[in-house]
């Protein structure tokens, strides 16, 4: 994990003594500090006041849409179609590319997206796998 605090108190030259005392606790919390810091368990708020006796400061930066693994909730046929058409567009896929990539009939994938009931449950991972789309919950098939 990150080492910010001493790094930081190494940088300036300070002893944990001297962070210690910045900071009114004693020597031995800012060694908890550290310690926390490196496992990665420290709370935001005590390395933002760490830091900020040291000059410095956290920046928190959310993770970027494509950096974040997109897992939906696909329970019903039209959500499903909804995606595979959103998806299939925004990549600029056709459906006879799209089938040659999943491995299924073009009949399926246009099934598919008008929300038609599709039985095979491995040709929709399959579609969804060439789409990279990791699906929390897919639709039962009907009765």
């Amino acid at each position: 994990m990150t080492t910010a605090i001493r790094d930081s108190r190494l940088h300036l030259g300070l002893s944990q003594a001297d962070l210690a005392q910045r900071l009114r606790v004693t020597r031995a919390a800012v060694q908890q500090y550290e310690r926390n810091e490196e496992r990665g368990v420290i709370s935001l708020a005590t390395l933002r006041r760490a830091l900020a006796a040291l000059g410095g400061s956290v920046v928190v930066q959310a993770a970027g849409v494509e950096d974040v693994p997109k897992r939906l909730f696909l329970d019903t046929a039209e959500r499903l179609a909804r995606e595979v058409v959103d998806a299939r567009t925004r990549q600029s896929v056709s459906v006879s590319e799209l089938s040659a990539q999943a491995e299924v009939p073009a009949t399926l994938i246009e099934a598919m997206e008008r929300g038609s009931a599709v039985y095979d449950l491995s040709a929709i991972v399959r579609v969804l796998k060439a789409l990279d789309i990791e699906p929390l919950a897919l639709p039962s098939p009907p009765p």
